[in-house]
């Protein structure tokens, strides 16, 4: 394993570099030189925000792009017979891409957020509480890690990359979409934190808004809510289970084939027609609007438009269960 570890890793030198590049340089020019403070007309000291989102941001875009470089083996014939024949089990194989691609993640975030780190430190009349930074690194690589492995399994439910990129969007939104309907249901008035933290990103999301006020010295007594991370833990530890445990069940044939995994389409298709017509304005024209989407998405699906037996069924499931879940509201 440790010579195939070599292998990738010299193979994606080149792109490491350029990312790194790409996430330091913009950052480290972005905290050289935008204004820390200024002093209003009353005599007050307004301190900006530190822009921790401009490095954390592109980590949580590159647990979306990475998996799709790593995985994509898998989605082409001739590339995924060479590598299922090589002389090491699959879970090293896996494991060892998933080295490469957390390393590909976490090096530029890395270099960039310390690089900029010491450029506000250098800088005079720096205002923040750069101690934050420390704790405030380990929490986003933390998540990152979780992000990565939730959206790793995502993609590899495909057989085409491009229905590997429509799973990991469609998954980002999926749990906020059936969190908004539990809430209508049962009249809830949940905190914006939970449901920010039900999007696949919005740990993150949440996590830097708090560490970006931490270093900015300011309270955060309303954003502190563990809850919302417990969806991000959930399916990013899931996720690394389930990638790792699915790969003996790989077939090399299935390769450029339609995506008929559980977790693709065929559940995908019918959970979204479901809580969208019961979440969506009760009208026939919203219906009709719902209706033809899941259409074009089964038609994605199948790559084709003689549906079989059993998409009608699915885009049944999916119009009758939102009628009934709308009649609850």
């Amino acid at each position: 394993m440790i010579k195939y570890l070599k292998y990738e890793w010299k193979k994606h030198l080149w792109v490491l570099l350029i990312i790194t590049a790409i996430c330091t340089l913009p950052y480290v020019l972005e905290t050289a030189t935008m204004v820390l403070q200024f002093e209003t007309y009353t005599g007050d000291i307004h301190i900006y925000t530190p822009n921790t989102a401009s490095v954390s941001v592109p980590m949580a875009i590159l647990t979306f792009i990475v998996p799709i470089l790593i995985y994509s083996f898998k989605m082409n014939k001739r590339g995924v017979d060479g590598y299922y024949s090589l002389p090491i089990k699959r879970e090293k194989l896996y494991l060892a891409k998933t080295v490469i691609g957390l390393a590909l993640i976490f090096i530029p975030f890395t270099v960039a957020y310390w690089l900029g780190f010491l450029t506000l430190l250098a800088r005079q009349g720096n205002p923040y509480e750069m101690v934050w930074y420390v704790p405030a690194y380990f929490g986003y690589l933390g998540l990152g890690v979780l992000l990565f492995g939730f959206n790793a399994f995502i993609f590899t439910r495909a057989n085409k990359i491009g229905d590997g990129v429509v799973f990991m969007l469609a998954y980002a939104l999926i749990a906020s979409l059936i969190l908004s309907y539990v809430e209508k249901l049962f009249d809830l008035q949940i905190s914006w934190r939970i449901q920010e933290g039900f999007y696949s990103w919005g740990g993150l999301s949440a996590f830097d808004t708090m560490m970006s006020d931490l270093i900015q010295g300011e309270s955060i007594a309303n954003e502190v809510s563990f809850g919302t991370y417990i969806y991000n833990i959930i399916t990013g530890v899931f996720g690394y289970v389930l990638l790792f445990f699915s790969v003996r069940f790989e077939k090399a044939e299935n390769a450029e084939q339609v995506s008929d995994s559980w977790f693709g389409y065929r559940t995908l298709i019918p959970i979204y027609m479901a809580f969208l017509f019961a979440g969506g304005e009760q009208s026939t024209l919203s219906y009709c609007i719902i209706l033809v989407m899941g259409l074009i998405a089964t038609i994605v699906y199948q790559r084709k438009f003689k549906f079989s037996q059993w998409c009608w069924i699915m885009l049944g499931i999916g119009l009758v269960s939102g009628v009934l879940l709308g009649c609850f509201l």
